[in-house]
């Protein structure tokens, strides 16, 4: 695919989704950019979205599961991996609020974050 045929692409998929009638969405910056723009969303938008599938991929949800059934182990295990998973994610919280507890005024922990 050339340059030309790239660039009336990223214009297509742009005009697709911004529905630029005659109000233009670039009103306010040079022409040059303006040519720039469809280009750069479409760029962006492919990147968060490959960014998002390669998340999905290395997810422990996804991973650990299928992990479990390369190595062979029992179903059992497999079922137990939830349970587990969220169990241990409530242990800092566990930590955190039994040394939270020790203050009397426990306002700016809320307010820390």
């Amino acid at each position: 695919m050339d340059a030309a045929n790239n660039r009336t692409l990223t214009f297509q998929i742009f005009d697709l989704v911004s529905a630029d009638d005659d109000a233009r969405l670039c009103r306010d910056i040079p022409e040059a950019q303006c040519n720039e723009q469809p280009r750069s969303f479409v760029l962006q938008t492919l990147s968060q979205a490959l960014s998002k599938i390669g998340d999905s991929l290395a997810d422990a949800k996804i991973v650990l599961p299928w992990l479990l059934g390369a190595v062979g182990a029992p179903m059992f295990f497999v079922g137990l991996l939830v349970p587990i998973r969220e169990a241990l994610a409530l242990i800092p919280q566990i930590l955190v609020g039994g040394y939270i507890r020790h203050f009397a005024v426990r306002k700016w922990f809320w307010v820390i974050g």
